[in-house]
């Protein structure tokens, strides 16, 4: 099966949806699509290349509470 990589960054770019890339492993997800779009955890980090796991899931689950405030034009 092949996946369709540009489908979900066509609808995130008519602003349908959000798209976010979670980076878990290191992988070259730069040489797609997705290369555009805000990925998590910060900077870009494969989760499990953190020293801590749980402080990188911590970073995924703020970025996107972060984002889903700004769709609901919630202030933080």
């Amino acid at each position: 099966m092949r996946l369709n990589w540009k489908r979900p960054v066509e609808i995130h770019e008519a602003e349908k949806t959000r798209v976010i890339p979670i980076i878990a492993r290191p992988c070259l997800w730069n040489h797609t699509s997705f290369a555009k779009l805000q990925v998590l955890p910060k900077d870009a980090k494969a989760i499990c290349t953190w020293d801590s796991r749980d402080e990188a899931l911590t970073n995924v689950a703020a970025g996107v509470r972060q984002i889903a405030e700004e769709m609901l034009g919630i202030k933080s």
